[in-house]
């Protein structure tokens, strides 16, 4: 840093930090010691400066600048000024990465989400061939670029993990942040056009063109949104649990599947509600957690859930076929 100057505060501050050294800036109250920290991270103004992070210059006035180089400010006053009093000092300055570590997981979910888009869009692949294959493929690949590893909790930031263990009014983080997922698709689905799109290209994808509604255009975007709310799905995973590697989640495809189906979720598509595939998920997991307490083999538990999805998906048909008939018959006898 050289030449930090603010008039009538501090003038011609200058100093180098290197890898492994601390500084300390001492003083009396008043002596602008608590100022020229501020000045560094943006908050105050500054009249002159130069402040060079790993050789590039630092553009002050900005704190979102002054985070995205990786500085973070612990305030003197922290009840006054600190963004978390209830949490540590460590776990404060941890918070300037979470919003990487959010957007990495959902950029990934998307990424992945717009390959599977392009498979059935533009190749014409079944979308459960499209997302089974791209499923086993990133999983292979993720053995392959991991060798083994796995990511503990130790390694990862202190404030991370109070977005799992945190609470708002005594509420969960984890079923807050669902609840805002679940009410935002719902509405969605329910009361905008292009949700409703969906249903129709679900019900019968012809007619629906027919009908003048850009397919192949809702069908990537239903992918893209799939593949960012699984992206987020694993940055909660990971901040829940805290440690993962290649094999974690494994057989939950089934599970997501039993969960849907359950939940009175139409395999064919076109028939479906958000609270549906909720209340089948929360079915599932009491299920789950029954079979457990009373000890039953974890095969004859994927055994259940099979035979869920069997049942589920053959009691909708008999369901749908019955409609379908009492439909033929109004219209033949009226």
């Amino acid at each position: 840093m050289r030449n930090l100057t603010r008039e009538g505060v501090f003038k011609n501050v200058s100093f180098d930090v290197r890898a492994g050294e601390i500084v300390a800036l001492a003083g009396l109250v008043g002596a602008g010691h608590s100022e020229v920290a501020r000045a560094i991270f943006g908050i105050d103004a500054v009249d002159g400066d130069e402040v060079r992070i790993a050789g590039r210059k630092l553009a002050l006035g900005h704190p979102a600048a002054a985070v995205r180089a990786g500085l973070a400010l612990v305030p003197e006053d922290r009840r006054a000024q600190g963004l978390a009093v209830e949490l540590s000092i460590a776990r404060n300055a941890s918070l300037t990465v979470l919003g990487r570590l959010m957007r990495a997981g959902i950029g990934i979910g998307l990424a992945i989400g717009a390959l599977n888009g392009a498979l059935v869009t533009f190749g014409r692949v079944p979308s459960l061939v499209a997302t089974l294959s791209t499923f086993y493929i990133v999983r292979g690949a993720d053995y392959a670029w991991v060798h083994g590893g796995q990511i503990n909790a130790t390694s990862l930031p202190d404030a991370f993990a109070s977005i799992a263990t945190g609470s708002l009014f005594g509420v969960p983080n984890l079923v807050l942040i669902a609840l805002v997922v679940l009410i935002a698709l719902s509405v969605y689905l329910k009361q905008y056009r292009g949700g409703r799109e969906h249903y129709a290209i679900g019900s019968n994808p012809e007619a629906a063109r027919l009908a003048g509604i850009r397919v192949e255009r809702r069908v990537m975007i239903g992918f893209l949104l799939s593949g960012a709310i699984a992206g987020l799905a694993g940055v909660l995973w990971l901040a829940c649990f805290g440690t993962v590697d290649a094999s974690t989640a494994k057989g939950i495809e089934l599970q997501v599947v039993a969960a849907a189906v359950v939940g009175s979720v139409a395999i064919s598509g076109g028939v479906e509600t958000i609270s549906g595939a909720t209340l089948g998920a929360l079915v599932l997991g009491v299920i789950n957690i029954a079979l457990v307490v009373l000890r039953v083999s974890p095969f004859w538990q994927q055994a259940i859930q099979g035979a869920l999805i069997v049942g589920a998906i053959a009691l909708d048909t008999l369901l749908a076929r019955s409609v379908a008939r009492r439909m033929m018959t109004k219209r033949d006898y009226g």
